[in-house]
């Protein structure tokens, strides 16, 4: 460990022990890890909850035979009839006796290992995906943007026609509308969505025909056009529209089926197109019905949502009194546990101008393993909705277990970190290649120190086949009293990023003060650090956001209190509650940061 203001040391730490050449391991999942396979369950150490690693020795001990080599690098096994075989864990120290029926085959032999908890599924589906869009049709869609030139969407002949008509009936000349500009088109928010979608279907047709795509709409109802294919759409709406249940009962008394987009790719075409704005935003009850659809779909479907206004129909509503806020956000969270249950991957694409409380909303791809993006409707004419929203699935149900040695402990991951655990839990549920989770750990005052520690990393995970597997990666790191040479070693990149993120974990509680601390300090450890100008340029860009709207929030609380407003310095709800979109965004992207 770097110490935990990289570089301030305290005092008596450093005088008791030194510090081992890394401040964090961190862990992400590739989509190809190198790794062996052992078909069947791992040996667990008593005490220490860790599992051999390539580098631990399990000997066997004849006790027929009085010649026998204690030498530690003695790997030989004999026959496990006539052998006890013992394994001493390097991380409690205690020896552990194995079963006698133990195989030795069954010891990994490299530093990943991959065990086979349960088999793959039989009759896997294939590789066809299911992609669920969930739009906003909502009013505040048809706010326009002015685009140089002209531009040409499917559509638009249409619109200008219907335009046209109402200013005859209203005796003004389209012409002479005030504000019209010569050689500039006028393009909605919607508009510019159903051209990313558009792209996105066509892609999908040509290079994935077997996918299946699903359109649902969403503005004071919820309208469910599945592959487009139906003659007439299924529309959810009145009270209906309150109660979850009754939506999830909806979808299961009538499926939504789909054919592959390669079949029905018109069809969706016609139904997008055809979309027009008004009424009010019914997010909750299209997010329902699109959670209910997803998971019929089976694991590893995909739901984007995008809107541009705040949730303020039905379930999940986030417009009303301080109960009606609760409430909502209450219905997110659940919403985005479900969807990891549920291996349903949630992205979720906020219109920049528009508020919709996107720090209720985010939860929604922490838990799932989307994304959350701030774009301008007009930079979707040209990119596709997939090409924003989606990343490749590693893995669901992803737990993640870090086993450190006894003579050390985390520092910032839990209440009990001073107590006698040596190991954390993490839930992560659907992992992509883009995941990176980190740690931060230190030295226990009164345990002595060896000059190598061992660090091990336990991911349980459902693989793409179904099957359920453990891998196991295990490492030791020297360890040295030298600061120079620790900071030396360390990984620069592992440091910046779990400090972006503590950062953003810190001012998503509300604590900007220390959030800025721990940016400002790892901000100097890099540059200390970091040869590469052009990283440290990059990583500054990034934090530099999140600590502008930290700053925004802490002269906001200053006024506030200055007029006499109580503010709750500690609690997340109300942190959360007086925080812009704007200034979310800037800590998603912090959180998210890779260096």
């Amino acid at each position: 460990g770097i110490n935990a203001e990289y570089g301030e040391p305290k005092k008596e730490e450093d005088e008791q022990q030194g510090k081992g050449k890394e401040e964090g391991k961190e862990e992400e999942e590739e989509e190809e890890l190198p790794a062996d396979l052992i078909p069947a369950p791992p040996l667990h150490a008593k005490f220490a909850k860790a599992i051999p690693g390539a580098f631990e020795n399990a000997s066997a001990n004849n006790t027929n035979n009085d010649d026998n080599d204690d030498d530690d690098d003695d790997e030989s096994f004999a026959s496990a009839q006539d052998d006890v075989y013992t394994w001493p864990c390097e991380f409690c120290g205690l020896v552990n006796n194995l079963d006698a029926d133990f195989d030795p085959m069954e010891l990994p032999s490299s530093s990943s290992t991959d065990y086979l908890i349960s088999p793959p599924i039989s009759q896997a589906k294939g590789d066809e995906k299911t992609c669920i869009f969930l739009i906003d049709v909502s009013g505040s869609m048809c706010v326009t943007y002015e685009i140089p030139g002209r531009v040409q969407l499917r559509g638009a002949e249409e619109r200008e026609r219907e335009a046209r008509e109402l200013c005859e009936k209203e005796g003004i000349r389209y012409d002479h509308l005030p504000g019209n500009r010569a050689n500039v088109t006028h393009v909605s928010r919607l508009q510019c969505v159903q051209a990313a979608v558009a792209r996105d279907i066509e892609r999908k047709a040509r290079e994935m025909p077997s996918d299946k795509v699903i359109l649902i709409t969403f503005s004071d109802s919820v309208t469910i056009y599945g592959d487009g294919t139906d003659l007439q759409p299924t529309v959810l709406s009145g009270r209906k529209l309150d109660d979850a249940d009754k939506l999830r009962a909806a979808i299961a008394a009538s499926p939504v089926e789909a054919k592959g987009v390669g079949e029905c790719r018109d069809a969706l075409l016609k139904r997008l197109w055809s979309l027009s704005e008004g009424g009010a935003t019914a997010l909750g009850p299209a997010l329902t019905v699109g959670l209910s659809v997803a998971e019929a779909a089976g694991a590893g479907a995909t739901v984007m949502l995008c809107t541009d206004g705040l949730a303020n129909v039905g379930v999940g509503s986030l417009d009303g009194d301080v109960d009606v806020m609760r409430a909502g956000r209450l219905f997110f969270v659940e919403a985005a546990e479900a969807a990891k249950l549920s291996g349903t991957i949630v992205s979720v694409l906020s219109l920049i101008g528009a508020e919709c409380k996107l720090e209720a909303l985010a939860c929604l791809a922490d838990e799932s393993g989307g994304v959350v993006e701030r774009i301008a409707a007009p930079s979707l004419l040209d990119v596709e909705f997939g090409v924003v929203a989606t990343r490749p699935v590693i893995a669901r149900g992803v737990m993640a277990m870090v086993v450190l040695s006894r003579s050390m402990h985390f520092r910032g991951e839990m209440d009990d970190e001073l107590t006698n655990r040596n190991w954390i839990v993490k839930d992560l549920g659907t992992v992509t290649c883009d995941n990176n989770v980190s740690f931060r750990y230190g030295f226990r005052r009164d345990e002595r120190v060896r000059p190598r520690v061992p660090l091990q990393v336990q991911l349980l995970y459902t693989a793409r086949d179904g099957a359920v597997k453990l891998r196991v990666a295990t490492a030791t790191i020297e360890v040295t009293e030298d600061r120079s040479e620790a900071e030396r070693d360390a990984n620069v990149a592992v440091v910046a990023t779990h400090a972006a993120q503590a950062a953003a974990r810190l001012a998503r509680r509300g604590s900007f003060s220390k959030a800025q601390m721990e940016t400002r300090a790892a901000q100097r450890f890099v540059q200390r650090n970091e040869s590469d100008e052009s990283k440290v340029t990059r990583w500054t860009k990034q934090v530099s956001a999140l600590d502008g709207a930290m700053k925004s929030k802490k002269k906001s609380r200053k006024s506030a209190a200055a007029g006499g407003v109580v503010l709750a310095q500690k609690s997340s709800m109300a942190a959360q509650e007086e925080m812009a979109d704007e200034e979310y965004g800037a800590l998603y992207c912090a959180e998210n940061a890779l260096y």
